[in-house]
């Protein structure tokens, strides 16, 4: 059974919220949620939208399901901040850059265009431009306490 490949997707860095007041959440009439400050709330500080085939580029099936399911399922909204911290972006970009080193990223077709062109198509490293965001995240928010990355 083939898995569709998630090609476009949202990159967001929160921060922990610390509200001065109660916040009341009301899933249903029978199910209302009081936070404070000692539950774990955060907000979004930073989004970016990655249009590219980032993993389209990857020569080798065994890395491009690795830095896949590294990314996609590490990363998920639903996993726990803990688990998604900049620690652990550090630690993928880490995987990245061995692909990266190791020869398996390579030029493919980009589904960006240049107006002045045309139809004209694009050629992109997007594994190694998405090295580079990610690494632009990491670098901007790796030392704000607290921080973490999510993809959905």
């Amino acid at each position: 059974m083939e898995t569709e490949v998630q090609t476009s997707f949202r990159v967001t860095v929160w921060e922990p919220y610390f509200s001065k007041r109660m916040i009341l959440h009301v899933d249903q009439p029978s199910s209302v949620k009081l936070y404070g400050r000692e539950h774990e709330l955060q907000h979004e500080v930073f989004t970016c939208e990655i249009a590219e085939d980032v993993w389209g580029g990857i020569t080798d099936d065994t890395s491009r399901e690795q830095l896949q399911r590294g990314f996609l399922g590490a990363f998920e909204a639903s996993q726990p901040p803990s688990s998604r911290s900049m620690v652990h972006l550090g630690a993928y970009l880490n995987l990245v850059d061995l692909a990266i080193r190791s020869g398996h990223s390579s030029w493919s077709q980009s589904q960006s265009q240049i107006s002045d062109i045309g139809a004209a198509p694009v050629l992109a490293d997007t594994l190694y431009a998405f090295h580079q965001q990610l690494s632009w995240i990491y670098e901007t928010f790796r030392d704000v306490p607290g921080a973490t990355v999510s993809v959905r």
